[in-house]
């Protein structure tokens, strides 16, 4: 008799899908039985909580309603109003736009015995005057529920808020005893202030509480059936409300009182039944999930490994390799993961960050301090030249001035007039002879100084070709992403520079995101440029301009090389310029001495193996750069495409 042997692998799965059924049906019972009622419980005390929401978001408007009255009713302006000694009051502080300002509707000054000094009310939406049947415009009488408080609290400090309902709607009223502004008295009478409680305002409570419902009159007849029947079921009793109204919605329902705990105001609210959806979408999920779940367990247990260390671990190295062979930073994959293997992604991406950033830096420092150095021996060898030749500029001018050629002036039109005597005519004639020779002398002489400026001024010249040689120098290239770069330039223009332009970086396809440059030099390039089209904008009286760069992937001899235009709407350039706008030392006025010029950027492109050209329609109509950078390493050239 053989004996039917089974796998453990089938144990464990036949074991597994049993221990799944179990858990369905256990999970299932307890859904019906325990939880749903939770979330219907839960829903309903939702429900409760947003009618609170709704009367306490009246409660406070009533409040703020009776902090502004406070604030107008304790006023030494507002107590000598009521006692008719201030009549500039109402033009300064009672007019509409201190109701609009304020937001309500009515206020009121009412004298001791109750009569109106002064009292509007009107229509937020309209500007128009309303009348309102609670706030009488005569008398009040002694028991209106906004004077009644005063007999049952004699404070003068005292005050009370109250819910009307009048022929306008519901009215939340506030009255406060009219005091100087220390709260001293005597009261020079009462101030009440209203404000209704339109749908506008329903709404913009609706808005604030995150909670839609609507407010009724408790005796409306135009009253839903459903809100009838529930203001019946409250009754007196301070309580709430909550209905189904379907699958999806509850119906809230709730009354407000007023100060002598009268129901005057019906309140329903609608609340959607998202607990029960999201708790029957829960557990429904979860049974599915535990199903689905168990059921892949056994393919899961063959497979971890791999998913879990191999894969995660072939996707990082392939992001090193990627760093490696292209000596930039990248995307490192499995970064977002949440275990070790996740850390160490992160860690390695944060130190090839840290890399690159040093790494810039240098290069940044580096240039800057080659940039120092050279300037620094240039002005040194200058200053040796200029400093002579300004001496023998000052000895001339002095020497040129001691002629007095007004004096020679004024007397050869003496001599030549015959009016002089002869005695004088002889010393005259004398005088003319002895400064003809000394100007001829003085000829001489300059002739000779100004041989020898001229030779200074051509070993400056010298000077500045021999240190020109070192910007057409090669520079060592590496892949830039130009989106970041100009980004990196657009940060280090002045505040004034910022404020009167806007530098538009322009979408740029895959292919021309990238450029060869070394990037200190590209970085100023692209600031000289920004620095000129500030400059060019101020010229054309723009109060702000924009810079727009956009970059192309072009073909020259089968190479990839990437096109960046640089276009201002500034002032623009005359076209009989553009041949020169690249020479050293031209400039068109705006900004002469400042930055590195045109002419150093152009040739840094040259150096760089690119070009640079400028093109205008003309004056008042902005100016476009053209700078073309290498995209590909030379070796690169033939597979570009």
């Amino acid at each position: 008799m053989r004996t039917t042997v089974m796998s453990l692998n089938a144990k464990v799965i036949l074991v597994l899908l049993l221990v799944v059924l179990a858990c369905v049906g256990l999970a299932t019972a307890l859904q019906r039985l325990v939880v749903d009622p939770q979330f219907s419980a839960l829903e309903r005390q939702e429900a409760e909580q947003d009618l609170r929401r709704c009367t306490s978001a009246i409660d406070r408007e009533l409040e703020h309603l009776d902090r502004f009255c406070r604030d107008w009713a304790y006023w030494d302006d507002t107590w000598r109003f009521a006692r008719g000694e201030s009549p500039s009051y109402e033009t300064t502080n009672l007019q509409y736009s201190s109701f609009q300002s304020a937001g309500f509707n009515a206020l009121y000054v009412l004298d001791p015995a109750g009569r109106v000094v002064w009292g509007k009310a009107y229509s937020l939406d309209t500007e128009t005057p309303l009348s309102i049947n609670v706030l009488p415009a005569g008398a009040w009488p002694a028991d209106h529920p906004l004077l009644g408080w005063m007999r049952d609290d004699p404070s003068e400090k005292a005050g009370t808020t109250d819910l009307l309902l009048s022929d306008r709607g519901p009215l939340l009223a506030c009255a406060r005893r009219i005091l100087h502004s220390d709260l001293s008295g005597p009261p020079a009478g009462t101030l009440v202030i209203g404000r209704l409680l339109s749908d506008e305002m329903v709404a913009e409570l609706a808005n604030q509480t995150h909670v839609a419902f609507e407010v009724w009159p408790v005796d409306a007849p135009e009253q839903p059936p459903d809100v009838r029947r529930a203001v019946v079921a409250i009754g007196t009793r301070d309580a709430t409300r909550v209905e189904p109204l379907d699958a999806n919605r509850l119906h809230g329902y709730a009354t407000i009182r007023d100060r002598s705990g009268r129901p005057v105001l019906a309140l329903r609210a609608v609340v959607p039944r998202d607990i029960s959806a999201r708790g029957r979408d829960v557990t429904s999920f979860a049974l599915a999930t535990i199903a689905v779940g168990a059921l892949a367990l056994v393919g899961v247990l063959a497979v971890f490994l791999r998913l879990v260390v191999v894969r995660p671990l072939l996707a990082i190295t392939s992001s090193v390799v990627a760093v490696g062979r292209s000596g930039e930073p990248a995307p490192v994959r499995c970064a977002d993961r949440a275990d070790e293997l996740g850390v160490l992604a992160r860690e390695f991406r944060t130190a090839m960050d840290k890399l690159a950033d040093t790494r810039r830096r240098l290069e940044e420092q580096s240039f800057r301090a080659g940039m120092a150095e050279s300037t620094e021996g240039v002005l040194h060898n200058v200053r040796n030249l200029l400093t002579p030749l300004a001496g023998e500029l000052d000895v001339l001018r002095e020497r040129v001035r001691r002629l007095s050629p007004e004096k020679v002036e004024a007397y050869r039109r003496e001599v030549e007039s015959g009016t002089a005597p002869p005695e004088r005519r002889q010393d005259l004639e004398a005088f003319l002879a002895l400064s003809s020779r000394t100007a001829l002398a003085l000829i001489v002489e300059l002739r000779r100084d100004l041989d020898s400026m001229a030779a200074r001024l051509e070993e400056i010249e010298n000077i500045l070709k021999y240190n020109e040689r070192y910007a057409r120098a090669p520079r060592p290239l590496e892949p830039v992403a130009l989106g970041a770069l100009v980004e990196d330039a657009a940060a280090l223009l002045s505040a004034e520079e910022r404020d009167r332009m806007t530098v538009d970086l322009r979408p740029a396809p895959a292919e021309a995101s990238t450029i060869r440059a070394s990037r200190p030099v590209a970085l100023q390039i692209l600031l000289e440029l920004f620095h000129n089209a500030a400059a060019s904008i101020r010229r054309a009286d723009r109060s702000r301009g924009t810079v727009a760069v956009q970059a192309g992937a072009e073909y020259e001899r089968e190479r990839r090389i990437v096109h960046v235009r640089v276009a201002d709407d500034g002032d623009g350039i005359d076209p009989a310029d553009l041949p020169r706008v690249f020479e050293r030392g031209f400039t068109t006025g705006g900004r002469r001495g400042l930055g590195l010029g045109l002419h150093w950027c152009a040739n840094a492109m040259n150096a760089m193996g690119g070009r640079m050209s400028a093109e205008s329609p003309g004056r008042g109509r902005g100016a476009t750069i053209h700078l073309w950078f290498p995209a590909d390493r030379p070796s690169d050239a033939g597979e570009s495409r």
